[in-house]
């Protein structure tokens, strides 16, 4: 696993031209643009665009993705698997997607109207409506859990991807159930029963469906027929703990994005940004949690 890693340079992700269509408004994969590489003096401050556009909690766990992200070598055509409606897509890329795929047409309008991606396609992420080696990059932003059988989704990404296609995923895994601060607390006291009970309801809630350990996800990444180039911890430990403590605060706006298809911001955009002197330094430090991994492999 680790000599996979000596021929595969992790850099600062590039932005990603727009691909052209056949006169059906299908991919033709042979006509992608070259990207352009991302002004070097513009080193994203995810934490600030994430905040204009989700509560605080949901902020500090983007802006952790993405700054793991932003390492990953990204090369077009590029697959974004599980696109939703385009919130990640619109922080985390500096120009247009080529294809975006989602299984919500609901979410998928909402991306159009975004016009952060080139071509969106409804779709299951375990049986991708594109041909055989017809991308070079599939990015995977915590949407792995939201599935069930994903090693399907793995396979599939496989079969779409180009020979030497990088496949790059950030996911939850099952270790959040421990690591959060109420189950460690109830754990301590042997109050195990409260601790499952509290794990469980959050899963529920998120909808996180497949959930397996870090070393788990590796395993099915390698099964499926992958290289490993590196697996990282994104979390730290300041940043899952407020996280946690901010989640009752972000109920309104996750309310509001699942009836009215956009987040609600209750807080005032100048009381937003004081907190992102303070709140940027919990991205900082040892990523030592395994609650959200980031995997990157590549198809030989």
């Amino acid at each position: 696993m680790g000599d996979a890693a000596d021929d595969i340079k992790l850099v600062t992700a590039e932005p990603i031209a727009s691909p052209k269509t056949d006169n059906a408004g299908h991919f033709d994969p042979s006509h992608s643009a070259s990207p352009n590489r991302l002004d070097s003096e513009k080193h994203h401050d995810y934490f600030n665009s994430f905040l204009d556009k989700a509560p605080l909690a949901l902020a500090i766990w983007r802006a952790s993705e993405a700054k793991a992200l932003e390492r990953v070598q990204v090369v077009p055509p590029v697959l974004d698997l599980g696109c939703g409606f385009g919130e990640f897509a619109g922080v985390f890329f500096d120009a247009t997607v080529d294809i975006g795929v989602d299984p919500s047409q609901v979410d998928l309008s909402r991306a159009e109207a975004a016009g952060k991606h080139a071509l969106l396609i409804r779709g299951d992420a375990r049986a991708l409506p594109l041909p055989d080696a017809s991308v070079s990059t599939v990015l995977s932003n915590s949407v792995l859990e939201h599935i069930s059988g994903p090693e399907r989704v793995l396979a599939e990404a496989f079969r779409v991807l180009r020979p030497h296609g990088v496949f790059a995923f950030t996911v939850v895994t099952s270790h959040m159930s421990d690591e959060m601060l109420l189950p460690r607390a109830f754990n301590r006291i042997h109050v195990k029963r409260l601790a499952h009970l509290y794990a469980t309801t959050y899963h529920r809630l998120f909808s996180h469906v497949s959930l397996h350990s870090k070393d788990a996800w590796v395993q099915m990444t390698h099964d499926a027929g992958f290289e490993l180039v590196a697996v990282d911890n994104i979390l730290t430990r300041k940043a899952l703990l407020a996280f946690e403590l901010l989640l009752v605060t972000a109920v309104p706006s996750q309310v509001a994005r699942t009836l009215a298809g956009r987040r609600l911001n209750l807080v005032p955009r100048p009381v937003r940004q004081a907190a992102l002197r303070p709140f940027r330094r919990l991205l900082e430090g040892n990523r030592d949690r395994l609650t959200n991994v980031l995997v990157v492999a590549r198809k030989p």
